[in-house]
């Protein structure tokens, strides 16, 4: 699976890295086969000034299927992550789920 990170006005460091990446493999590991890329971006909105700033950005290429894009906001850069990362699975899962119903009833 490919991950590919970027971040736009934010630090990102060897461990955040690593827990996005981490995040992500662990939420599809079930699906991967699905998968082409993930690419997340990173972005501090506000800048210095704070706020409900950081957004995390992730867009899945998935195999046979238009792309998936969700994004997460929230003050916490970790919550914003974990907040994409939640949506974009169960997205992931439900588009899957109902390409296997067609294929079902098709078939």
């Amino acid at each position: 699976m490919y991950i590919n990170i970027q971040a736009n006005g934010l630090t990102l460091n060897a461990s955040l890295r690593n827990l996005i990446e981490q995040r992500l493999i662990n939420a599809f590991q079930s699906s991967k086969h699905h998968l082409r890329k993930i690419n997340v971006r990173l972005t501090d909105l506000n800048g210095p000034r704070g706020g409900q700033d950081k957004c995390c950005k992730v867009h899945i290429g998935m195999i046979g299927g238009e792309d998936l894009v969700v994004e997460n906001t929230d003050s916490q850069l970790h919550v914003a992550v974990e907040g994409a990362a939640y949506r974009a699975e169960s997205t992931l899962l439900r588009r899957i789920n109902k390409r296997r119903k067609r294929t079902n009833i098709t078939s």
